[in-house]
């Protein structure tokens, strides 16, 4: 939106209604123009496309969506006319926890700066960021709600996104659980991995911080499942190779 001189959400149906009416009007609008949700109206992307070969010169549109678009709507690929950019959520250094003392740009201007660095952020608050999320709008909020919207953002995903995309879910519940599973390794892997490399057993469960030793558990819970040798064992087995 910082970068849109005009901006037309099609989440709104006044908006979807105008543009249905009216397919000139995106190109009409002041650029950069900003089409929000373009999904919910697929033929904006063939209009976008054709704006394009008539003005090649770039820079006119920004499209965005949640979600793909629908399987059954045919649009245009978009290839040579619409360059597709990955919106990830916020790295931990945007997140900002603690002030970042090292320079990725510095280090490639071939000055050779030195390279020091200095940080007060602990292994729990490592831990503390991975559920946390690298959404704006919800890692700021209370614990409670924050694992409400996580969750609830999940579901939507399986119950709806998916099947909307084209995929038959017949396990919603696996799927869920799935992620869940693949949070908890990840935790797994960063709480003890990342400990002293030792044979001492006592010494890698004590590199884990106390906040994720729970969640740890888990992990090792889960795998023995899965692999068939201990509680839960009803899960079906899979090759680890």
């Amino acid at each position: 939106m910082q970068r849109a001189n005009t901006v037309i959400s099609l989440d709104l149906p006044a908006q979807r209604q105008i543009v249905a009416a009216d397919p000139d009007y995106v190109v009409r609008s002041a650029v950069p123009v900003f089409i929000d949700e373009w999904q919910l109206h697929p033929p904006v992307w063939d209009r976008v496309c054709r704006a394009v070969d008539e003005d090649a010169g770039g820079g006119r549109f920004l499209l965005a969506g949640s979600a793909a678009v629908a399987p059954e709507a045919r649009v245009h690929s978009g290839a040579g006319r619409i360059v597709s950019l990955t919106m990830r959520p916020l790295s931990f250094a945007e997140r900002g926890p603690g002030e970042s003392t090292v320079s990725l740009a510095e280090l490639l201007t071939g000055s050779r700066p030195a390279i020091e660095g200095r940080s007060d952020i602990g292994p729990v608050d490592y831990v503390d960021e991975i559920p946390a999320s690298g959404f704006p709008g919800i890692r700021g909020l209370p614990e409670r709600a924050r694992n409400a919207q996580l969750d609830s953002y999940l579901t939507r995903i399986v119950d709806r996104d998916l099947p909307e995309n084209g995929l038959n879910v017949r396990r919603p519940a696996a799927v869920r659980a799935s992620a869940r599973r693949l949070c908890r390794r990840d935790v797994h892997r960063r709480g003890v991995h990342e400990g002293p490399r030792c044979g001492d057993r006592r010494s890698r469960r004590q590199a884990v911080p106390p906040d994720c030793r729970q969640l740890s558990r888990a992990s090792q819970a889960d795998l023995r499942a899965r692999s068939g040798r201990g509680p839960g064992a009803d899960v079906q087995p899979r090759s680890s190779g």
